[in-house]
C-alpha cells in the first residue's frame, strides 16, 4: 500500500492562512517541533533535470530558529519535515487551536490510504484512490461469496487465502493511521509499519496458490502419471526424500516465513555490515531487504496463481476456471504499479500509480467477481450432467496427456517452498541495491518510466499463462472459443452483444483517460483546445486496444452478454445463428 507526503507549498499555505486568521494568539512553534521530533529524516531524491543531490526549496521567508529536535541534512538531502518547517517560515503567531484546523497531516489522518491529500494534487481531487479502495469491497465480497459455494468446488486452503486477504485490507487502514499521525509520512516511507501489513498479503496469495498447486498434484496422481508422484516420493535418499515430502498448507506457510524472513534479514545485515546502502547513496526511504521480500513474494505467488488455476480448469473439468485466471490480471497489474511506485522511493512525482492501482484493483474485484459466479454456474450444470449421464462423471478426472500441460507446476513439498524463500530474498535484495546502479533512472521519476515498467511484465505474463498452452491439449480451447465466430453463433444477439461491450469500453475509456490527465497532471483537458482533444482521443484508444492486445476481454464479454441479448429480443436469435451455423 502506497502514500505520499505533504509538499512545502501546502504547509506554507496552511501556515500563512492560520496566521491570517488568528495572529493574536500565543505562540506555538513547538507544535512544529513535536512533528519534527516524531517523523524521521528522510532524504529526498534529486529533482528531474538537477545535476545535483541536493534539494532546492527556491526563496522562501526567513526562517525561524531550527527546532533542537530538528535533524541536519544527510549527503546532500534535506528531511521533508524540515523542508515543510523551512518553507512555512515563523510560525511563532499561530495559535494550538488554529493549527489543529489547518495542519495538513491531522487533516488527512484519517485517510489512512490517501497519497494525494495534503498536497497540491489532493487539494482539488483528494482521496480519489481511497474511494476507489472502498468501492471495491463490495465486488470483492461478491468474489468471496461464489468462490466459495460447492459448485465452485475451490481447493480449501485456496478459499482460506482468499478470505485471508481481508484481514491485510484491514489491517492497512490503522497501519495508514499512525503512519500519518505518529510519524508524520506515508505508510510506504514508514517501513516496519508498511512491511508488516504487507505480509498479510503474502499469506493471503501463498494460500491462495498453494491450494490449487495441491488441486494439481492430486489430479496428477489420480490420472496414473507416475511422473510427479515419483518426484514425490524421493527415493534419492533422506535428506532429499524430506524436502520432496508432500506438506500441509500451514506446514508450508510457515517453512516460507522462516526461511524467507531469515534469509532476507540475513542478506540485510551483511548489506549494512560493509555499508552498502550509504556508499550507493541510498535515500533513506527506502524499502528494506524483508519489506521488498515480502512485495517479491506476493507477486511472484500471485502470478503462479493464475497459472496454475488457469491448468485447474482441465482438471477440474470446468473450463470457466480460465475465466477467473484472466480477471487476475488486473490485480497483478496493481501489484506491479505498487511495487513501481516503491522502485521510485515513493516520490509524489509519481503519486497518480497509486490511484491507478486503486482504479486496476476495482477493475479486478469486479472481474473476479464475474468469473466466480461464471464458475458456480458452469458446475451447476456439470451437476445436472451427471446425474443425467453417468459416464459424463469421466470429463472431471484428467486423461493422462493432459498432465503434461502442468507438469511445469510447483510441488506442495519443502522444496518448492525453499525455492521460493531464497527467490523472495535474492530478488529482494537484487531490486534494492540493484536500481542503485541504474545511475538516476530512478531518483529522477517520470510517468512514461513507471508505466513501462508496470504494463511490460504483465503482459510478459499474460503472453506466457494464455498464449503458451498445448494447442493439442484440451486446454486449448479456451483461447480459440474466444473468437468473432463464437460472438457471430448467437445471431443477432451475438453482433448486439459485441457493439454494447464496444461501446462500453469507449464509455468507460474517456471518462478514465479525462480524469487520470487531471491525476498526473494537475489540471483537467481542456475539450476547446484541438491539442487536448487528441489527447483525450489518443488516451482512449491506448486504453482500449491496450486492454484488448492484453487479453480477449471485450469478446468474453460479449459471449457473456449475448445470452440475456437474446432473451430480450424473444429467444430466435441463437437458433438463427445455429442453423446458419448447421448449413
Amino acid at each position: 500500500m502506497a502514500m505520499s507526503t505533504l509538499t512545502p507549498p501546502v504547509v506554507a499555505r496552511c501556515a500563512r492562512s492560520a496566521s491570517r486568521s488568528r495572529s493574536d494568539g500565543p505562540a506555538s512553534s513547538s507544535r512544529v517541533s513535536r512533528v519534527t521530533a516524531a517523523a524521521p529524516a528522510r532524504r529526498w531524491a534529486p529533482s528531474p533535470g538537477s545535476p545535483s543531490r541536493r534539494f532546492r526549496t527556491g526563496p522562501r521567508a526567513a526562517p525561524a530558529p531550527a527546532p533542537s529536535a530538528s535533524i541536519a541534512p544527510a549527503d546532500g538531502f534535506v528531511p521533508a519535515i524540515d523542508i515543510a518547517r523551512d518553507t512555512a517560515g515563523a510560525t511563532s503567531s499561530i495559535s494550538p487551536a488554529a493549527t489543529r484546523l489547518s495542519d495538513p497531516i491531522a487533516d488527512v489522518a484519517v485517510d489512512a490510504w490517501s497519497v494525494t491529500g495534503g498536497t497540491t494534487l489532493g487539494a482539488k481531487f483528494a482521496g480519489v484512490e481511497t474511494k476507489l479502495f472502498q468501492a471495491g469491497l463490495l465486488p470483492y465480497l461478491a468474489y468471496l461469496y461464489f468462490l466459495g459455494k460447492d459448485e465452485a468446488r475451490t481447493p480449501a486452503a485456496s478459499n482460506f487465502g482468499a478470505r485471508f486477504l481481508l484481514l491485510f485490507v484491514f489491517a492497512t487502514i490503522p497501519a495508514g493511521i499512525v503512519a500519518k499521525t505518529r510519524y508524520g509520512d506515508i505508510l510506504a516511507n514508514v517501513d516496519v509499519l508498511h512491511g508488516s501489513s504487507e505480509s498479510l498479503l503474502t499469506v493471503s496469495n501463498f494460500l491462495f496458490a498453494f491450494g490449487f498447486a495441491s488441486a494439481l498434484a492430486d489430479a496428477a496422481a489420480n490420472g496414473g502419471d507416475d511422473s510427479i508422484g515419483d518426484e514425490s516420493a524421493g527415493d534419492d535418499g533422506d535428506e532429499e526424500s524430506l524436502l520432496k515430502r508432500r506438506m500441509s498448507a500451514p506446514a508450508a506457510l510457515a517453512l516460507l516465513v522462516g526461511a524467507a524472513g531469515a534469509g532476507s534479514f540475513a542478506l540485510s545485515l551483511g548489506a549494512q555490515t560493509v555499508n552498502l546502502g550509504p556508499a550507493l547513496h541510498e535515500p533513506s526511504n527506502a524499502l528494506s531487504v524483508p519489506t521488498w521480500a515480502v512485495h517479491v513474494s506476493s507477486v511472484t505467488e500471485w502470478a503462479l496463481a493464475m497459472r496454475l488455476i488457469y491448468a485447474f480448469a482441465d482438471v477440474s473439468g470446468n473450463k470457466n476456471w480460465r475465466n477467473v485466471s484472466v480477471a487476475m490480471t488486473p490485480f497483478l497489474a496493481s501489484g506491479f504499479c505498487a511495487c513501481t511506485f516503491h522502485l521510485f522511493y515513493n516520490s509524489p512525482g509519481v503519486n497518480a500509480l497509486v490511484p491507478l492501482q486503486a482504479l486496476l484493483t476495482l477493475l479486478g474485484n469486479c472481474a473476479c467477481g464475474v468469473a466466480a459466479w461464471s464458475v458456480v454456474k458452469e458446475g451447476e450444470a456439470m451437476k445436472v450432467d451427471e446425474a443425467m449421464k453417468a459416464d459424463e462423471t469421466n470429463r472431471v478426472m484428467i486423461p493422462p496427456r493432459v498432465t503434461s500441460s502442468f507438469d511445469w507446476a510447483p510441488e506442495p513439498n519443502a522444496a518448492s517452498v525453499l525455492k521460493l524463500a531464497a527467490w523472495s530474498a535474492i530478488g529482494a535484495a537484487g531490486v534494492k541495491y540493484g536500481e542503485l546502479l541504474c545511475g538516476t533512472f530512478f531518483l529522477e521519476p517520470t510517468y512514461g518510466k513507471a508505466l513501462a515498467i508496470v504494463a511490460a511484465p504483465t503482459a510478459i505474463w499474460c503472453a506466457v499463462v494464455f498464449g503458451g498452452t498445448d494447442r493439442s491439449s484440451p486446454g486449448s480451447s479456451f483461447l480459440s472459443g474466444l473468437s468473432m465466430d463464437k460472438v457471430k453463433s448467437f445471431g443477432k444477439a451475438g453482433t448486439i452483444a459485441y457493439v454494447i461491450v464496444e461501446l462500453g469500453f469507449w464509455a468507460i475509456a474517456f471518462p478514465v483517460a479525462f480524469g487520470w490527465y487531471r491525476v498526473a497532471e494537475g489540471t483537467w483537458l481542456d475539450l476547446a483546445d484541438a491539442g487536448d482533444k487528441a489527447r483525450l482521443f489518443g488516451a482512449g484508444a491506448v486504453f482500449v486496444n491496450g486492454v484488448r492486445a492484453l487479453v480477449p476481454l471485450r469478446l468474453a464479454a460479449a459471449l457473456a452478454l449475448a445470452p440475456y441479448v437474446e432473451s430480450a429480443m424473444g429467444g430466435g436469435a441463437v437458433g438463427a445463428g445455429d442453423e446458419d451455423g448447421d448449413e
